[in-house]
């Protein structure tokens, strides 16, 4: 309700066509899920599940929503840098439109976000992504990874210090059901360092089937190897 009376006090604009109303129209937001990332999220080599065979990985599978440029660059970065809580529902909306159907019991697995963004932006951003796309999927959340400390990958300058970081990033205090499908939700995918850590994370915990799902995919000639 208050989302809704601040839309008609202070209106969004498309930040893709400029159209008065919300963040991100629906004209638009079909134009991005029509163009998700196709081929492995890691290298860009053809690829059926989004991730191919030459990495040695603990998940199976990935969906990912766009290249993070343009309008999908905006959208995640006036969410995570400028308290622009409209957008992740339509993060989600894009999220869910790119995540097929599954009879098997699953949940979403959120990457938890570290404690000084937190405290910075007031929110766990991909908590507020997971809550939406649990509405709308029907699929239960449950927060089982907790970080190991507060390195940020986005300040890493290099794939080598990412992975380093990412390798003792996340614990699991539990026991987990191999039956279920866990499916880690991340805003972008770079060197692949943190989806990796997490599923790593659930695998050893006792995950057997695990999927990602990522907002977006950061170009790689703008990634120092």
């Amino acid at each position: 309700m208050f989302d809704n009376l601040l839309t008609i006090i202070a209106p969004h604009y498309c930040c893709s066509c400029g159209n008065v109303g919300h963040l991100l129209c629906h004209s638009c937001k079909l134009n991005i899920a029509r163009t998700r990332v196709i081929g492995c999220v890691l290298c860009t080599k053809p690829a059926v599940f989004g991730i191919c065979y030459r990495h040695k990985v603990a998940y199976q599978q990935v969906w990912c929503v766009g290249i993070r440029h343009g309008t999908l660059e905006v959208l995640i970065d006036v969410f995570k840098f400028q308290r622009a809580l409209e957008a992740a529902r339509h993060l989600a909306d894009l999220a869910h439109m790119i995540l097929p159907k599954t009879n098997v019991p699953t949940v979403i697995v959120p990457i938890p976000t570290a404690s000084p963004h937190v405290r910075a932006r007031g929110y766990d951003h991909m908590q507020q992504v997971a809550h939406y796309l649990s509405k709308k999927s029907g699929i239960p959340i449950r927060a089982l990874l907790t970080r190991q400390h507060h390195l940020t990958q986005h300040l890493a300058v290099s794939r080598q210090i990412r992975e380093a970081q990412a390798k003792s990033a996340f614990h699991i205090n539990q026991v987990l059901d191999a039956t279920i499908h866990y499916i880690i939700l991340d805003d972008v995918i770079t060197s692949g360092a943190t989806i990796s850590a997490a599923a790593m994370a659930l695998k050893r915990a006792g995950a057997t089937h695990i999927s990602v799902i990522a907002l977006a995919r950061q170009p790689l000639s703008t990634f120092a190897q």
